[in-house]
């Protein structure tokens, strides 16, 4: 399932003007790959829950959007004197940066904290410095 309609790349990324020749299959179909390339990027440090909220956070849509939105332009033909192209090349490194800065953890998005990320298992109840992490107390 891709993690953006057309409307939301019409809305994010380009007019659907600008597609004029590329058919709406090819187009769910592009959508499709790019949602699994970005995906790639957020699996290395989002699972499960976490990624499924990661998905529908804004800036992960509009990154999807912009990759979305060069791959498209280059099916139908790229052209880098045309001012849309290059900008839209700008925006799809940007956002492939933007996507490896969130799985090496230097950009967030806004994906709630879970238990098991807190390590509150492997610690206890008592913490790291508490009774089952030490032993009796020392007379001085």
């Amino acid at each position: 399932m891709a993690d953006i309609t057309r409307a939301e790349l019409y809305a994010l990324g380009l007019r659907s003007a600008a597609l004029g020749n590329v058919s709406t299959a090819d187009q769910d179909a592009e959508i499709e790959t790019t949602t699994a390339i970005c995906r790639a990027y957020v699996r290395g440090r989002y699972q499960g829950a976490q990624l499924a909220a990661a998905v529908v956070d804004p800036a992960y849509k509009g990154a999807v959007a912009k990759v979305c939105t060069h791959r498209l332009l280059s099916t139908r033909g790229y052209d880098p004197s045309k001012g849309v192209d290059e900008g839209a090349m700008n925006n799809h490194d940007a956002m492939l940066r933007f996507l490896r800065d969130v799985q090496a953890g230097n950009a967030h998005l806004d994906v709630p904290e879970t238990e098991a990320d807190t390590f509150s298992a492997a610690l206890g109840s008592s913490g790291l410095f508490g009774p089952s992490f030490s032993d009796d107390p020392r007379d001085c």
